[in-house]
């Protein structure tokens, strides 16, 4: 199967991990004899105006077409652009003018990448932009076409008898089905929206090709604290400091590393910490040394609200590392339900922006280590046995084959066999 994969995030040189799990599954789809390409455009930006800021510096040196670990991707340039104020106002007000921007701009660069390519399959990340501009081109090219709804945060928001509710169902109802990584985004499209074509995916994780270099010296009698996301408000980095400074005023060994492309608000809000000289920013880094550090840390934390799934997560406990999790992800939901099933706790679990309880686990695993040590076995075999990019692969197979409309279907056919969406 000829799979192409069109999304907004993929990485490049200087944004690593930006949708890196796009690459891993591309990967494990080719150990199965399958082929994913990436169409992947970028906007169009002067050189000059590039030189203003550094995200759009990074995004006029990105090349238009390279290989990422041996995946190709497509990045042309078109007058298109998906920043935040897009991505989540405009969305919300106008969702269907914003998606016939999207066609109108990148409908002939998708056309030329599916000329090139031949595939199957239109897998479009993310209904908004996406839906109009992969169903429209599924049908003329007589395609079959699913969608990916990675971010809990462009779920959650949909409701019925809205603008953008209504928008994004009547592109759910024209595709063959949408995959969601997490329990959290299928219970709310199952039961909020209506949706009967949600199939659960559960991403998987990597690890290391090699082994790690050992801990650096410099981390010995210290007990380190890592996080590390592309930095959103919801990430909860701030709620971290905050708990990190409550324990470490008792505990002079404890450091934490934030690995993410850090705001000013947040790097004022750490120069001005009382613990600034324990608390490291990192830039973003590349995903082998991201697992390296993994291996390194006693405790990897995120305490992010709205995480669909949480990829990181699985990456540190198959690193051996035991991780802190909010109560509302996705990867909560498979920890909850791996405990009720009579292994011990996989994770330290606390609630969305709760300071008070990231403190209290982050004292607890300091002063019983053992604790610590237990999750993080019994999460490594939780991850080995349900969260590898093999079975992701071979279920995202299965689900096409399984569910998916033939590609000689009308428009009008499937929307007559669709209305009961």
């Amino acid at each position: 199967m000829r799979v192409l994969l069109c999304s907004l995030a993929v990485p490049w040189p200087s944004r690593p991990r930006l949708g890196i799990f796009h690459v891993h599954q591309a990967q494990a789809l080719r150990e199965l004899g399958s082929v994913m390409e990436f169409f992947s455009p970028g906007p169009a930006i002067a050189p000059w105006i590039g030189g203003l800021m550094p995200r759009l510096r990074d995004h006029a040196r990105r090349p238009v077409e390279y290989v990422l670990e041996g995946v190709r991707v497509r990045a042309p340039r078109t007058r298109f652009c998906f920043p935040p104020p897009v991505r989540f106002e405009l969305a919300r007000i106008a969702p269907r003018k914003l998606m016939g921007w999207a066609s109108a701009a990148m409908k002939a660069p998708l056309d030329d990448a599916i000329a090139a390519f031949r595939p199957d399959v239109l897998l479009a990340h993310g209904i908004v932009p996406w839906g109009e501009l992969a169903l429209d081109a599924a049908l003329r090219h007589g395609l079959r076409c699913a969608f990916v709804e990675h971010s809990a945060d462009d779920v959650l928001r949909l409701r019925p008898a809205t603008r953008l509710g209504d928008a994004v169902s009547a592109c759910a109802r024209r595709a063959e089905c949408v995959f969601v990584p997490g329990a959290p985004s299928r219970d709310w499209l199952v039961r909020t929206m209506g949706w009967t074509n949600v199939v659960l995916l559960p991403n998987g994780a990597v690890r290391a090709k090699v082994p790690p270099a050992p801990r650096p010296r410099s981390m010995d009698g210290r007990f380190v604290v890592l996080s590390a996301a592309n930095y959103y408000r919801r990430k909860g980095f701030e709620e971290l400091v905050e708990a990190v400074e409550r324990v470490g005023a008792e505990r002079e060994d404890l450091d934490l590393h934030l690995v993410t492309d850090a705001p000013r608000s947040l790097q004022r809000r750490v120069r001005r910490s009382p613990m600034a000289a324990r608390i490291h920013l990192h830039v973003p880094m590349a995903p082998e040394d991201l697992l390296g550090w993994m291996a390194w840390a006693d405790l990897f934390a995120l305490p992010s609200w709205h995480e669909s799934f949480g990829l990181v997560y699985a990456e540190a406990l198959a690193a051996g590392t035991p991780v802190l999790a909010t109560s509302d992800s996705g990867f909560a939901c498979e920890a909850q339900r791996w405990a009720e099933e009579g292994h011990p706790a996989p994770a330290l679990i606390v609630p969305p922006h709760d300071v008070g309880a990231i403190a209290s686990a982050l004292a607890g695993v300091i002063h019983d280590p053992l604790h610590g040590r237990t999750a993080a076995a019994s999460g490594a075999a939780l991850v080995a046995e349900r969260f590898t990019w093999e079975r992701n692969a071979r279920a995202l197979l299965q689900a096409f084959r399984s569910c998916v409309r033939r590609p000689e279907k009308t428009r009008a056919a499937s929307d007559r066999s669709s209305s009961h969406v």
